[in-house]
């Protein structure tokens, strides 16, 4: 009798282990609301080429991949520079009107070339600033910030913007960390969320 009651002890722990704690997760992938991971796609990609890494993985959350960058002259505001907009969202669909975004990387910087560094203290002139979050097609989910206390330092290096053709060429390295989660559905992301990958687009004139 005293076998069996410690073997239902062991079995009873056993399962509660393999219970999903959404709270608690910090893995590779996005997962459903049991902790299995969700489904993945080649993503057919649009505004430009880029390859993005989410966590170590290509970023394929969702069929779609949209890169877009807009320069606007802010002569008056942020100190008189001039600053570039990166957006690279991944959708469900690509919807002119209405695209059903899951996802949203979105970097602020001077338009300038060269490397910036995320660091917790603005610089002296412009905006320095990324920040990712997932989204419910409309609707907000979950909001990650930089996270100043990784070991390894966010950055977006411009390689290339031409005032004229305004062609822009840039790698990246950012990591996140959740600020705001829901929990309430899914999917359910990890709390620490590293990407890197590069990008080559043509900036539009943001007014």
């Amino acid at each position: 009798i005293l076998l069996c009651c410690l073997l239902l002890v062991v079995i009873s722990c056993e399962k509660k282990e393999t219970i999903f704690q959404p709270y608690f997760y910090d893995g590779e992938y996005p997962t459903t609301m049991t902790g299995s991971r969700i489904r993945t796609y080649e993503p057919e990609k649009s505004g430009g080429e880029m390859a993005v890494f989410f966590n170590g993985h290509t970023w394929n959350h969702a069929p779609y991949l949209s890169l877009t960058a807009h320069a606007k002259d802010n002569s008056v505001a942020n100190n008189g520079q001039s600053q570039l907009y990166v957006v690279i969202s991944s959708l469900l669909s690509n919807e002119p009107i209405d695209a059903c975004i899951i996802e949203t990387l979105y970097i602020q910087i001077p338009l300038a070339t060269g490397r910036f560094v995320f660091t917790k203290d603005l610089p002296p002139k412009g905006v320095i600033m990324a920040r990712f979050a997932s989204i419910n097609c409309d609707a907000g989910k979950d909001g990650y910030i930089v996270d100043h206390s990784s070991s390894d330092s966010s950055w977006i290096d411009v390689k290339r913007y031409d005032a004229t053709s305004r062609a822009l060429e840039a790698e990246f390295n950012l990591s996140f960390v959740a600020k705001d989660r829901d929990y309430s559905y899914g999917p359910i992301y990890p709390i620490h969320i590293y990407m890197r990958g590069t990008l080559k687009t043509v900036a539009q004139i943001f007014k």
